[in-house]
């Protein structure tokens, strides 16, 4: 089920757009960064790299510090944020099958942040991304975008069938991507 709060859009960017943002960010350019235990009570998952700007240069109507962002314009020109906050890819191993718990439940923003958070997946794999008041569950599939408002509560669940899973963390305030709420 999809909550009117939340949009799942497959097949997001171009055949060559998701090549060239994918082709970047599974190979030897990317400049991961190891940022070790972080919780979650599952250990092979415990190991995570991110890659994670915040500067000066811009994007758009945002502003963005290192270069290599380049590569994720496709992506960026199609959301459009008015104001970009972070952006976040996260690189996690494989989950140990006799290890199967949920990541905790977080916000990306406290509620006085009226932002929205888009996560591009970029590769397939058995993980989810679920959600505490919403029974909304987004498989990780390649090019395909979740949007939802960050103050939505929310979960990484463990995967076992491939290597790591890949995606890009997006917040920001305007935009296409937006979503309209009441509240």
């Amino acid at each position: 089920m999809e909550s009117n709060k939340i949009q799942i859009i497959d097949n997001y960017l171009s055949h060559d757009e998701f090549e060239r943002v994918s082709n970047f960010m599974l190979g030897e350019q990317m400049k991961w960064t190891y940022l070790g235990n972080y919780g979650g009570n599952y250990p092979l998952m415990e190991r995570v790299f991110y890659h994670e700007e915040r500067g000066q240069e811009r994007v758009g109507r945002s502003f963005i510090l290192d270069e290599s962002m380049t590569h994720l314009f496709p992506l960026l020109r199609k959301i459009d944020p008015l104001v970009l906050l972070r952006i976040r890819a996260n690189c996690n191993w494989r989950t140990n099958p006799n290890d199967m718990q949920q990541r905790g439940w977080h916000t990306d923003f406290p509620k006085s942040v009226h932002a929205t958070t888009s996560i591009f997946y970029i590769n397939d794999n058995d993980g989810c991304t679920v959600f505490k008041d919403d029974d909304t569950i987004c498989e990780s599939k390649a090019n395909r975008l979740l949007t939802f408002p960050s103050t939505m509560g929310h979960a990484a669940t463990p995967f076992t069938n491939t290597e790591r899973r890949i995606l890009i963390n997006i917040n920001y305030h305007g935009g296409k991507g937006v979503i309209k709420t009441s509240n």
